[in-house]
């Protein structure tokens, strides 16, 4: 397993947790890193987990030939990936989205909390 991770304590709590390679994305490109580790072959599956334009189209450049791209990482709504379809048809790739609770998804909840409790 490789992990790209800027942030020092993260990079190493990875390679305790069982990352083979770490690669600092500040130093070098993550990128060429995984062609590197994969023979250039690329990563059989990319989790996007940051949620930026440069990181989402970094995943589906590493991503080897029948792969799986899973966005995880939550974009901002107005922004947009060039993608080109024929290259998801032509290199046989999955693409999964995914969906987790974003920063005001409980913003209702906890104010109805502060109005009384529950009934139930």
């Amino acid at each position: 397993m490789l992990c790209s991770e800027p942030h020092e304590g993260r990079s190493a709590l990875a390679g305790r947790l069982g990352a083979d390679i770490v690669i600092d994305p500040a130093a070098d490109d993550p990128v060429a890193a995984v062609m590197e580790a994969t023979g250039g072959r690329g990563a059989d599956v990319v989790i996007e987990a940051v949620g930026s334009i440069p990181t989402y189209r970094q995943s589906f450049q590493m991503v080897r030939r029948g792969g799986t791209v899973l966005a995880f990482g939550a974009a901002p709504s107005g922004e947009t990936l060039e993608l080109r379809p024929f290259d998801i048809y032509a290199r046989e790739l999955t693409v999964l989205g995914s969906y987790a609770a974003t920063y005001g998804t409980y913003e209702g909840r906890h104010r109805a909390d502060r109005v009384g409790p529950r009934r139930g």
